[in-house]
C-alpha cells in the first residue's frame, strides 16, 4: 500500500523555510556584510523565534510519517555536521555549533530510545505536558527554569563543557551563530509528535490531504535540500552585489 502523503504539511513546512531564508538574507545582510542595521532587535529576535519554533513544531508532528527514523535523523544530524564543519572553516566567526538541523537529527533519534511508555500518553494530555515543560525550561541556557520575575537558579556546575550546552547547559565561552540545544527544544518537538496522535485519533489528518499552494509545497518537499543550499547562495548573491 502507498501510504498518503499529507500535503498542507508541505506547504507549512514550505512556509516556514521561505520564511527562515529571508530571514537569513536579512541577517546576512546586518551580520556578515554590515549593510544594514538591526534596528529593532526584539521584532527580529520574535521572528526568528517564530520560524525555528514552527519548523521544529512540523518536525516533530511528521516524525510518524517517516518510513526509516534511524536512516533519517542520521541524515539530518549528519547535515548538520557538515554545516557546522563549513562554518569553521569558512566564516570562524559564524560558526554554527549543535545548530538547527543537529538538533532535527538529533531530536528524531532520542524519539527512538525513549520509554515506549512515553510515546503512548493520551495524545492530549502528551501536547499539554509538553508544551508547559517546553515554556517552563525556555530559559535553562540562562541558567534557570521559569521566567525573569520566578524563576529557579540552576546549579552552575551543570554548565561545564561543549557537551552540556548540546543538552542545554552552555559554558561560559559557548557560542554559536545557530544554537538549539535538546533543552528546550525537545519539548517543542514532542509536542508536535502528540499533536499528530490526537489529529491522527481524531480522524483530522484526512484535512491534511489537500494542496494550498503548489511552490510551497514543493520547497517543503524538498525542504533539507534547500536548506542546505540557501545560505551558500544568499552569501554568494550578495557577496557579487554588494561588491559590484
Amino acid at each position: 500500500m502507498v501510504k498518503q502523503r499529507y500535503e498542507l504539511l508541505d506547504t507549512l513546512r514550505g512556509f516556514s523555510l521561505v520564511n527562515m531564508i529571508f530571514y537569513h538574507f536579512i541577517w546576512d545582510l546586518i551580520y556578515i556584510f554590515s549593510v544594514i542595521d538591526n534596528v529593532w532587535p526584539n521584532l527580529f529576535y520574535i521572528w526568528q523565534q517564530f520560524i525555528c519554533s514552527s519548523f521544529i513544531f512540523i518536525s516533530g508532528f511528521c516524525w510518524p510519517l517517516s518510513h526509516n527514523h534511524l536512516r533519517r535523523g542520521l541524515t539530518i544530524f549528519a547535515c548538520g555536521i557538515l554545516i557546522t564543519l563549513v562554518t569553521y572553516i569558512f566564516l570562524p566567526q559564524n560558526t554554527i555549533v549543535f545548530g538547527i538541523l543537529t538538533f532535527l537529527g538529533s531530536a528524531a533519534l532520542f524519539l527512538l530510545i525513549l520509554p515506549q511508555q512515553l510515546l503512548k500518553i493520551k495524545p492530549l494530555y502528551g501536547f499539554i505536558l509538553s508544551l508547559c515543560l517546553f515554556i517552563l525550561s525556555k530559559n535553562i541556557t540562562r541558567g534557570y527554569l521559569g521566567f525573569s520575575f520566578c524563576k529557579i537558579s540552576l546549579p552552575p556546575e551543570i554548565y561545564a563543557n561543549h557537551f552540556t550546552a548540546c543538552l542545554g547547559f552552555p559554558h561560559d565561552s559557548f557560542s554559536s551563530a545557530d544554537y538549539f540545544p535538546l533543552l528546550p527544544w525537545l519539548f517543542l518537538f514532542s509536542s508536535g509528535y502528540y499533536a499528530y496522535q490526537y489529529c491522527y485519533a481524531k480522524n483530522i489528518l484526512a484535512k491534511f490531504s489537500r494542496k494550498v499552494f503548489p511552490p510551497l509545497n514543493f520547497c517543503g518537499k524538498h525542504s533539507l535540500f534547500i536548506y542546505l543550499i540557501h545560505q551558500p547562495l544568499i552569501y554568494f548573491t550578495l557577496s557579487l552585489s554588494i561588491d559590484f
